[in-house]
C-alpha cells in the first residue's frame, strides 16, 4: 500500500471493504485507462486481504487476454517462486498434490489462464498433453482400452504419427500420470462425464443431428467408426475430445478452493471477451467463496 497513489489505495480500500462486507457484492469492477495502475491496485487487494487472513492459504485465478500478458502481470501479483503455473486448467489435475500442499502452507498461488486455451476448451482438441491426459483418464475412469490402436487414432488429431503412438503406449501414459491425479477427482470426472451431452454430425448427409446424445453412450461408436479422411467424422471427433476437455476443465476448477477471481480485458476482443465473461463468471458462481474482480 505504501507505493501506491492516493486514488490507488482508495481504489483498493473501496474494493476490500465491499467484497469483505457480508451484505456486500461478491463482484467488483474497476474500470480505468491504460496505465493507471489497475494491477498495482489488484496486488494492493490481494495484500490486504491475506492480511485478513494470516497463515491461510490464498488461490487467485487470474485470466487474461493472452498467455504474453498473463506472464507479466503474475510477477506483479506475487513472487515468481509462489506461482503454480499449470498453463492450461484442463492441467491442473496434474497439479493438485502440490497445490493443496501449498494451500496447506498458507502460500500464495496465481494460475494465470487465457479464454481461448482454458475457458472455451469445448471448440478445440488441445495440446497433445491434454489428449494423452484423457486418453489415461478414459481408461481409469470408464475403463475403455485405450491401448488399442483405434483409440489412439481417434485422439492424435494432428500430432505426428510415430511419436504419437509410441507416447501412448499405455506404460508410457502410465509412466506419465500415475498417481498425478487425486482418487477424488476421478470419481467427480465420472460423474461429470456421465451428465454431459454432445450434438453430432450424421456422417453420411453432413446434416447436424436434431438432439444432443449422452457423452457417454456415444463414445465408441465414434471411435470405431472414426476414418481421418471422412471430414463429418473428423468434426465428430473434435466435438467429442471438446467435450471430454470441458468436463475435465469443469472438474479440475472446482476441486481447488479458489478466494479470488480476477479478470482483464486487456487487448480481447469484445465478443471474446464477453464469451469469456459468461463462461467465468458461470462457473465461479459455483464457488462460495469466490469473488470478481476486473
Amino acid at each position: 500500500m505504501a507505493n501506491l497513489l492516493e486514488f490507488q489505495r482508495a481504489a483498493v480500500e473501496r474494493i476490500v471493504g465491499r467484497l469483505t462486507d457480508p451484505g456486500g457484492s461478491r463482484r467488483f469492477l474497476l474500470a480505468d485507462e491504460v496505465g493507471l495502475g489497475k494491477t498495482l491496485v489488484a496486488k494492493g487487494v490481494i495484500d490486504a486481504l491475506r492480511r485478513r487472513k494470516a497463515g491461510a492459504g490464498f488461490t487467485i485465478v487470474y485470466i487474461c487476454s493472452n498467455s504474453e500478458i498473463a506472464d507479466q502481470n503474475r510477477g506483479k501479483l506475487c513472487d515468481d517462486k509462489d506461482s503454480a503455473v499449470p498453463g492450461r486448467l484442463t492441467l491442473m489435475s496434474l497439479q493438485s498434490q502440490q497445490i493443496n500442499r501449498r494451500r496447506e502452507n498458507g502460500q500464495l498461488q496465481v494460475f494465470a489462464f487465457t479464454p481461448g486455451t482454458s475457458l472455451q476448451v469445448e471448440r478445440g482438441t488441445g495440446i497433445a498433453r491434454e489428449r494423452r491426459l484423457l486418453l489415461y483418464l478414459l481408461c481409469r475412469v470408464w475403463r475403455k482400452r485405450v491401448n488399442r490402436r483405434k483409440w489412439r487414432d481417434f485422439f492424435r488429431c494432428s500430432a505426428g504419427e510415430e511419436r504419437w503412438l509410441w507416447d501412448t503406449r499405455f506404460r508410457n501414459l502410465r509412466i506419465e500420470f500415475f498417481r498425478s491425479i487425486a482418487g477424488d477427482l476421478q470419481s467427480r470426472l465420472k460423474n461429470q462425464w456421465e451428465s454431459q451431452q454432445v450434438r453430432l454430425i450424421d456422417p453420411e448427409t453432413g446434416v447436424e443431428e436434431p438432439k444432443s446424445r449422452r457423452l457417454a453412450d456415444c463414445i465408441d461408436a465414434c471411435v470405431d467408426g472414426f476414418d481421418r479422411w471422412c471430414d463429418f467424422r473428423r468434426k465428430n471427433c473434435n466435438r467429442i475430445i471438446g467435450e471430454l476437455r470441458k468436463g475435465l476443465a469443469r472438474v479440475s476448477w472446482s476441486s481447488w478452493n479458489h478466494n479470488w477471481l480476477f479478470l482483464t480485458s486487456s487487448s480481447v476482443s469484445r465478443t471474446s471477451w464477453s464469451r469469456a465473461a459468461t463462461q467465468t463468471q458461470s462457473w465461479a458462481s459455483s464457488l462460495p467463496r469466490a469473488r470478481v474482480a476486473s
